[in-house]
């Protein structure tokens, strides 16, 4: 009987660091927002559920919302699983479209994924779904 080798759990702000380097702008931490992070171009907010499987859950809440919404610059939800090297880099625009017409009323965002697919909202988001070498 062969013994499968358990996969070593990426540290999560190793996983988000590694991320951010990777895209080869120069970003900062914005305000208190430990995840959230800007540069000249781009403001990247993480929201991380590091555990395997098929099921995760974030919570974005309404000020990080807000600031994501009111930006003028390209503002990205980036939903990670570090356990499985996966990001889900979303356009927030897109996901302000997707809440709008899904009915969402409340100022925060609950985000229940099921196999690639925001449950709360009915919307499949696999084709935001990147996987992440990870060294």
């Amino acid at each position: 009987m062969q013994v499968q080798a358990k996969r070593q759990i990426v540290p999560t702000e190793l996983f988000v660091e590694h991320i951010i380097s990777s895209i080869g702008e120069r970003f900062r931490k914005v305000g208190q927002n430990r995840y959230m992070f800007e540069s000249a171009n781009n403001l990247l907010y993480f929201q991380n559920f590091n555990k395997e499987g098929d099921r995760q859950w974030y919570r974005i809440r309404k000020e990080a919302r807000t600031y994501l919404a009111l930006s003028e610059k390209d503002s990205f939800l980036c939903l990670t699983v570090p356990a499985e090297g996966i990001i889900y880099k979303i356009p927030f625009h897109e996901v302000e479209r997707q809440v709008k017409a899904a009915g969402w009323t409340r100022d925060h965002l609950e985000v229940n994924i099921y196999n690639s697919r925001w449950v709360e909202l009915g919307w499949d988001i696999s084709g935001y779904k990147q996987h992440i070498s990870y060294p």
